[in-house]
C-alpha cells in the first residue's frame, strides 16, 4: 500500500514538472493552467492517501495472524500429543507384560509294582511270606511347560514311555489253621506189693542203696538236675532201660524208690557196685 501512494505522488510530481515546463516554452495558459490543477488534485490525493495509510498500517494485523497460526499450530500439535502418549503407554505396558512360551521336557521316573497275594494252606494262619522281591520299573514322560517369563505356569503329561517294565512282588499268605497240641498222658506208677522177687519188686539191700542215694542225690529219689543223670541212684537214662527200669518208667525220676531199689538189685547182681561212684558209701 505504501509503494503505491509513493508511486502516485511520483507521478502527479512528475505531471506537475511537465505542465510547467510547458507553461514555460510557452505551451499556453489553458494548458499550464491545466496541468497545475491536474497536479493540485494529485498533490491533494498524495497528501490524503499517506493519512488514510497511517490509520490502517498493515504491521498492526500481523500480530494477530502469528497468534492464529501459533494456534494453529497448538490444535494441530495436540492430537499428535496424544497420540504419542498413547504409544508409549502401549510401548510400557508391552514392555511390562512378561512374554509366553511352550517347550517339551523329557524326565526319567519309576513305576510302582505291584503286590499279588498267594494263599497258602500248609503255611500256618496268620503269618506270610515274600515269594519274590517286587522289582520298581521306569518309563520315560515327556511334559509340555507353558512359561510366563521365566516361571512354569502350568505342566501337563503329553506322552509317557515304559523303558522297563516293574516286577510284581508275590506275596504267600497261609490259612492252616493251628491244631491244639493234645495233652500227654501220664503213665501210671506201679503200686508196691511187697518185698519179694515174685511181686516185680526187688528190696534187698534196702539200707545200703539208702546210704547211696544220700551221697548221689542227699537222698532225692526224683531229682533231675539236667546233668543225664535221675532218681535217688543217679540211673542214666540208657542203664535204666537196659536193666528193665521201662517197665516202671519212661526214666528213674518218675519211678519210686522202690522201683529204683528194684532196678539197683538188678545192676548190682550184673556188675556189683562199679557203676556208682559213691559205692564207699554202701
Amino acid at each position: 500500500m505504501t509503494y503505491r501512494l509513493t508511486k502516485t505522488a511520483a507521478i502527479a510530481a512528475t505531471a506537475v514538472a511537465a505542465g510547467l515546463g510547458i507553461t514555460a516554452c510557452g505551451g499556453g495558459t489553458t494548458a499550464g493552467a491545466h496541468s497545475a490543477s491536474l497536479a493540485t488534485r494529485t498533490s491533494a490525493t498524495a497528501s490524503a492517501t499517506p493519512s488514510s495509510s497511517t490509520t490502517t498500517k498493515t504491521p498492526k494485523a500481523t500480530p494477530s495472524k502469528a497468534k492464529t497460526h501459533k494456534a494453529k499450530a497448538h490444535k494441530s500439535k495436540a492430537p499428535e500429543t496424544a497420540t504419542a502418549r498413547a504409544t508409549a503407554k502401549k510401548v510400557s505396558r508391552d514392555e511390562v507384560r512378561p512374554t509366553v512360551t511352550t517347550r517339551f521336557v523329557t524326565g526319567t521316573a519309576t513305576v510302582a509294582f505291584q503286590t499279588v497275594r498267594k494263599y497258602d494252606s500248609t503255611l500256618a494262619y496268620g503269618t506270610s511270606r515274600v515269594q519274590r522281591a517286587g522289582v520298581a520299573g521306569l518309563e520315560t514322560v515327556t511334559y509340555r511347560q507353558q512359561l510366563v517369563g521365566t516361571r512354569v505356569s502350568t505342566s501337563t503329561v503329553v506322552k509317557r514311555v515304559v523303558t522297563r517294565q516293574p516286577v510284581d512282588q508275590i506275596l504267600v499268605i497261609g490259612t492252616k489253621k493251628a491244631t491244639p497240641t493234645p495233652t500227654p498222658t501220664p503213665t501210671p506208677t506201679p503200686t508196691p506189693t511187697g518185698g519179694g522177687s515174685s511181686s516185680g519188686l526187688d528190696l534187698s539191700r534196702a539200707a545200703m542203696w539208702d546210704r547211696i542215694a544220700q551221697c548221689e542225690s542227699g537222698g532225692n529219689w526224683h531229682i533231675n538236675t539236667g546233668n543225664g543223670y535221675y532218681g535217688g541212684l543217679q540211673f542214666s537214662y540208657s542203664t535204666w532201660l537196659a536193666y528193665g527200669g521201662g517197665s516202671f518208667a519212661s526214666r528213674a525220676d518218675l519211678a519210686t524208690r522202690e522201683q529204683q531199689i528194684t532196678i539197683a538189685n538188678h545192676v548190682y547182681n550184673a556188675s556189683g557196685l562199679s557203676a556208682w561212684g559213691c559205692a564207699g558209701a554202701a
